[in-house]
């Protein structure tokens, strides 16, 4: 039931497709995921009509789509060429025939034909939540799996490169500098910043980004850093890449090249293997409470001393990532629900968007070691999730909120990693700072964050949210440590709700609906109250657990009388206005927690004109995030027609 929620991560990723020819499957998205592993390994491409086409359109850098990340693969079969991947064609290369795409929760797969040969292109992100460093490695693989059709022998040659601007972008103006990774074991071509600033960020890539594209040495495998255009030319024709790092050509054309050179043969046994990875040191600039900052860096540092010894890891890794997948795969397509038309592919896809915007984070102890029980998580909002105008925020709580029951399913330890940065950033010495109700982010500089104590619109929402998180984590794990740490300040919003939560007026929803007294936020803080009764029990604050317990029941029955239609035939959106209706979504958090505040027979009843509801579109005052939380309240049909409209396009 909890993991429903995976789908606000989700977003509105999905769109109307255009007419397509190839094969897809389960569906077809406006964009695929390619390489999704952290904020700034983040590179999709479209998925519609022609530029569903991996042979004929550009990858992209998200949020910012217009930030191309090219990457090309061109396969030599029998002297002649074939485009795999990538654009700008030259005309001597032939287009490959796209004939199937598919994806899982970790990869996606391209099928193609190369004139007399087959070729599958795979790109794998690996989703392990429960190994935090491989989980922080910003590393993606792209593999090649290739097969004769007529059963005859054939040469063939794969030539594969990409360029800078997977670190920067579309700025012209950044110098960069290329150089090869001194190892017998592997080839490594690596990219860095002439100039690169700390924690700045352009057109959302960071500025301190070192870019690594590696493949496994062999006898057949070269290499070649230099002017596209050249190094294009050596590596598609009988003179190969030159094994060489050329500096005198502008950044913005260069390309880092590797290719290999299978011989005579009728297709690979194994796949042909590349990775590319986004690393950064130190990772997140944190402002603490009292004032100072704090330098943490990606938890995968602490098990390696050198970039060396992470792209060797990596690459001897591969047959374990790709077993990982297969597991995670399969436990994605066994969810409850998996039976609803189209779910499984909707929790497949938004797989590696939640967890492509954590950066998993360590610090140093005073002696210098790491201390690996220090961890924290921050989230980026990657294209203004949340819908209050905090794209490029830190640990939007809303946007937590959202996929926090995913996180709960797929291992509630992480949850705590998450909050703490909230938590801790609104206490100095042990003394509550800031606003009376909880922040809406730490910031929207990401990768540096802020103490957050301003004012804002949404202290129902996010104190709730809060409020509920803290439970649910505790109620998955057993874990008290957050809750004996920050006890007061949980106390300290619970009393703003206490005080506020019947009185809601224009305070706001993170949903942009803005109407007055919404019986959606005021259900959000009843609950929260009532989440705050059940934390008090779990410290043993009776009094507090009674207290709490008492208002939150006084306050539900207040909240029923002006919430249910004088017909009873659907749930108002504002108290006592007839004329209203919505999906009353915050019935989610109830169910969840097991509060049982809300009667059952009040459940999620379809609204009149209910199926705009179903659009993508915020200016018909919907959300699929919210939609989709009211399937986890319906059942049969209804919990069908909820998410159904989400997969068909």
């Amino acid at each position: 039931m909890a993991f429903v929620l995976f789908l606000c991560a989700l977003h509105c990723v999905l769109s109307v497709a255009l007419s397509f020819t190839t094969t897809t499957t389960p569906f077809v998205p406006s964009s695929w995921p390619i390489a999704v592993k952290g904020p700034y390994l983040n590179t999709w491409q479209p998925g519609s009509s022609l530029e569903g086409t991996l042979s004929q359109s550009a990858l992209a850098f998200w949020p910012s789509l217009e930030e191309e990340t090219d990457w090309t693969c061109i396969a030599v079969v029998d002297s002649t060429p074939y485009m795999i991947m990538g654009v700008d064609r030259p005309q001597n290369v032939t287009l490959a025939n796209q004939t199937a795409v598919s994806f899982t929760a970790t990869r996606m797969s391209f099928a193609l034909a190369a004139g007399p040969v087959a070729v599958n292109a795979t790109f794998l992100s690996p989703v392990t939540p429960n190994d935090l460093t491989r989980q922080s490695l910003p590393f993606s693989y792209f593999f090649l799996d290739i097969l004769s059709q007529d059963e005859a022998t054939h040469d063939i040659r794969i030539y594969t490169s990409i360029i800078p601007q997977w670190m920067f972008g579309n700025a012209e103006n950044i110098n960069a500098t290329g150089s090869l990774i001194d190892s017998t074991d592997f080839v490594g071509l690596q990219m860095q910043m002439q100039s690169p600033q700390p924690f700045v960020e352009i057109a959302n890539h960071a500025q301190d980004v070192i870019g690594i594209f590696a493949m496994k040495s062999s006898s057949n495998v070269r290499y070649q850093i230099g002017s596209d255009l050249t190094v294009r030319t050596f590596g598609i024709n009988a003179t190969g890449l030159q094994n060489t790092v050329e500096l005198s050509i502008p950044t913005y054309f260069d390309a880092y090249a590797i290719s290999l050179d299978l011989g005579s043969t009728k297709g690979t046994t194994e796949p042909i293997m590349w990775t590319l990875g986004m690393l950064r040191d130190p990772s997140m600039n944190v402002s603490t409470a009292s004032g100072s900052n704090q330098l943490r860096s990606s938890y995968y540092w602490s098990n390696f001393s050198t970039i060396s010894e992470i792209v060797a890891f990596v690459l001897d890794d591969f047959d374990a990532a790709l077993a990982s997948a297969d597991a995670f795969d399969q436990m994605i397509m066994n969810v409850s629900l998996s039976h609803v038309d189209g779910y499984p592919g909707l929790l497949s896809l938004a797989a590696r968007q939640l967890f492509g915007t954590l950066e998993i984070t360590v610090s140093k102890s005073s002696d210098g070691n790491w201390n690996q029980t220090d961890i924290m998580i921050f989230s980026k909002d990657m294209g203004d999730v949340s819908s209050s105008g905090t794209s490029g925020g830190t640990n939007v709580v809303d946007v937590l909120y959202a996929g926090f029951p995913a996180i709960l399913y797929l291992n509630p330890d992480l949850c705590q990693y998450l909050l703490r940065p909230i938590l801790a950033s609104q206490v100095n010495n042990g003394d509550v700072v800031g606003q009376a109700y909880a922040p809406q982010n730490l910031g929207s500089q990401f990768p540096s964050t802020s103490a957050n104590t301003s004012q804002h619109n949404l202290g129902i929402e996010e104190s709730g949210n809060m409020l509920i998180m803290v439970l649910a984590h505790f109620q998955r794990t057993g874990n008290l440590s957050i809750i004996r740490s920050y006890y007061p300040l949980l106390k300290s919003w619970a009393d703003y709700l206490v005080d506020q939560t019947l009185n809601a007026g224009t305070t706001s929803l993170s949903d942009g609906i803005t109407s007055f007294n919404q019986t959606n936020l005021v259900l959000k803080g009843i609950i929260g109250i009532s989440a705050m009764s059940s934390i008090s029990s779990a410290n043993t604050v009776k009094d507090d657990q009674m207290a709490y317990q008492t208002i939150a029941q006084q306050y539900m029955q207040i909240w029923l009388d002006g919430a249910v239609s004088q017909d009873h035939s659907h749930l108002l959106s504002s108290f006592a206005d007839q004329n209203s209706s919505g999906l009353v979504y915050n019935m989610y958090a109830d169910k969840l927690l097991g509060l049982g505040l809300v009667p059952s027979n009040v459940s999620v009843v379809l609204p009149p004109g209910s199926p705009c509801m179903m659009d993508c579109s915020r200016s018909l005052g919907c959300n699929p995030n919210y939609t989709l939380l009211c399937s986890v309240q319906a059942s049969g049909f209804l919990s069908s027609y909820l998410i159904f409209p989400k997969a068909t396009f």
